[in-house]
């Protein structure tokens, strides 16, 4: 991980963006694993690393399109609530995540703060990666936050409707994490939304959401392709 990192600055960006400033971009990649997962306070990191916002921009451009990073729009369509609007993104590839914090096991990494950050982020990239290899066209990727701390993790938009996603690590999923899911469905009146956990079955958890096991999505996007 620590050769790609290095061959990927030093190699890839060097080569596309020779004018770039490589330390601060090597210093933009650490600050980012402590975002990952969560919504971009771009002037926070333009403080950090004394640089300016459009800097950051340019930046969270760069490794979102040299797919590194992947962006989130936030959900705006919700006209009943006020959603905040900043983006949200991740590393893709969760392994780098991990080689930024240290994580060197499974046992680390389940003890550690970022482990619901990272298994989000892990079953959000295998959810759009699997729907993009079905080629199926006009889909639009977001999360939604309000300002009341509602928050939904992921939500398809496609000719087939709007579909909310909620992402937990957990094999169970109570009615309190529910909570956000419901209230973007009934402000909506969005017909089903999806509970993606570690749980061991599909079933019901209400009349409208149903759970799904990340390993069910995973291994029915392998059989896709």
């Amino acid at each position: 991980m620590e050769n790609y990192i290095s061959n990927y600055v030093s190699r890839d960006i060097r080569g596309l963006f020779p004018k770039l400033n490589i330390h601060n971009f090597k210093r933009f990649l650490t600050l980012l694993a402590q975002f990952s997962g969560h919504q971009l306070n771009m002037s926070e990191m333009a403080r950090a690393l004394e640089v300016s916002n459009t800097t950051i921009k340019d930046y969270l451009d760069i490794i979102h399109q040299t797919f590194i990073w992947r962006n989130l729009d936030s959900f705006e369509k919700n006209s009943l609530k006020k959603v905040q609007k900043a983006k949200k993104g991740f590393f893709r590839d969760q392994g780098i995540l991990h080689y930024f914090f240290k994580i060197k096991s499974l046992d680390d990494l389940l003890i550690h703060p970022i482990a619901g950050f990272s298994f989000e982020s892990f079953a959000i990239e295998e959810i759009i990666r699997g729907l993009q290899t079905t080629m199926e066209t006009q889909l639009e990727y977001s999360y939604y936050r309000t300002i009341d701390k509602s928050e939904v993790d992921l939500i398809i938009d496609g000719p087939f409707g709007i579909v909310p996603i909620e992402i937990k690590l957990g094999s169970i999923t109570s009615k309190k994490d529910l909570w956000g899911l419901e209230n973007l469905m009934s402000d909506m009146n969005l017909k089903y939304g999806i509970v993606v956990n570690n749980a061991r079955r599909i079933e019901l958890l209400t009349d409208k959401i149903i759970q799904i096991p990340i390993n069910y999505f995973q291994y029915q996007f392998q059989c896709h392709a």
